[in-house]
């Protein structure tokens, strides 16, 4: 048995002695061996990361994208920066080639962000709406908050809350949902236009000997 043997070429010669006399033959073993550690898995809430291998004892070591999406920065440098990620899971390979042999080992970067709709903008001549927030999906939950203008809402945990004792212009209200360690905002806008002037088309006239009067309505303000 042989232990401790290099990496690539090992030569070994075995020699016979007989009778003062000796020969000898060289056996050559090539030991070849590739291994990768492609870092541990990672759960954040950002479209970039760093990639972090373990630097390869022998040979070269180069990133691919097996799954998701991300730009790689230097694929063959272990410790990368990766940008671009696609939200969920994305899996990354660190492929070690030392003496032709090939070793690779995956890690798994899930990007928990989110995107976020608080619903269409609204106008309206009453003193109340009812929101369209998305739903906070499993695991989720959400707060309306105002940005801007005034409002109650009937309850600022659902998506679709009425909100009432709206001001007249323009109002905001931000909806902001947590989910999976992330959160997300988007912002809704209520226009409450002025209410117009009441309506007074005068008093009554009774006219005789005359096809003509006037009709006497207030200024609208």
């Amino acid at each position: 048995g042989v232990s401790n043997m290099v990496m690539g070429t090992n030569q070994f010669r075995w020699t016979v002695n007989w009778n003062g006399c000796s020969s000898y033959d060289d056996v050559i073993v090539i030991y070849n061996v590739a291994e990768s550690n492609a870092g541990i898995d990672q759960t954040l809430c950002a479209n970039s990361t760093t990639l972090d291998a373990q630097p390869p004892i022998f040979g070269t070591g180069r990133w691919s994208v097996i799954q998701g999406n991300g730009t790689i920065q230097n694929p063959s440098q272990n410790n990368t920066q990766v940008t671009n990620l696609a939200k969920g899971v994305n899996i990354f390979r660190w492929t070690v080639t030392a003496y032709e042999i090939q070793a690779y080992d995956d890690v798994s970067i899930t990007n928990n962000l989110f995107d976020l709709y608080a619903g269409p903008d609204q106008s309206t001549c009453n003193n109340y709406v009812n929101l369209n927030g998305e739903e906070p999906g499993p695991g989720g939950f959400g707060s309306w908050y105002i940005q801007l203008g005034s409002g109650n809402f009937s309850d600022n945990s659902l998506p679709n809350p009425q909100v009432t004792n709206i001001f007249v212009g323009t109002s905001k209200y931000i909806w902001e949902v947590y989910r999976n360690g992330c959160s997300a905002t988007d912002t809704v806008s209520v226009l409450r236009y002025q209410p117009p002037t009441t309506s007074n088309a005068g008093a009554d006239a009774v006219v005789c000997n005359t096809s003509n009067t006037y009709l006497l309505g207030n200024i609208p303000t």
